[in-house]
């Protein structure tokens, strides 16, 4: 019908939307049938160096970047490294590390203080601790009781704390979108 015909002629169209606020022309681009690219137009690394970014999420505990696998596959060699490599040679200067559970907050430590022993990129390194909202169940599911793992937590996060490690404490709170 006309409103079919109205849809299927949005889905044809070639949008670009502007992120004005990144500090060089950067544009999402979506074509109909293709999934969205972001586009760069060439710069190099030099110029990009003299901006400054702080990334104050990054998702790099993953194990597509600390063991290079994907839903349980090796895909390739962990790649963690090059990842934070490329930030720096991009202008990253700083990056918390985000964790989601007790368990990734551990990891989330020492993967700083191993960064903090090896780094020479210049991206300072640091990380959260806390559970994120869509995995609390882990209160209910430890062996101790919830107040027991809401003090590992708390003592997990003083220990970080103390050394500078831990820049702050999250993710937390209730999510009642998912």
């Amino acid at each position: 019908t006309n409103t079919r015909a109205k849809l299927l002629s949005w889905r044809q169209t070639f949008w670009i939307l502007p992120l004005a606020w990144l500090p060089q022309p950067v544009a999402f681009v979506i074509t109909a049938g293709s999934r969205r690219s972001i586009s760069f137009p060439s710069r190099s690394a030099t110029c990009m160096s003299s901006h400054r970014f702080a990334d104050i999420g990054a998702n790099l505990l993953d194990e597509r970047f600390t063991k290079g696998s994907y839903r349980g596959k090796q895909r390739h060699d962990p790649d963690f490294d090059d990842v934070l490599q490329r930030a720096a040679d991009m202008g990253m200067k700083h990056m918390i590390l985000t964790a989601g559970t007790l368990k990734e907050s551990r990891e989330a430590i020492e993967k700083v203080r191993e960064i903090r022993t090896t780094n020479d990129t210049g991206c300072e390194v640091y990380c959260t601790v806390g559970v994120h909202p869509t995995r609390c169940t882990e209160f209910d599911e430890s062996e101790s009781s919830a107040e027991a793992h809401l003090s590992s937590l708390v003592e997990l996060a003083k220990d970080g704390a103390s050394d500078g490690v831990v820049a702050a404490v999250g993710e937390m709170g209730l999510d009642y979108d998912r």
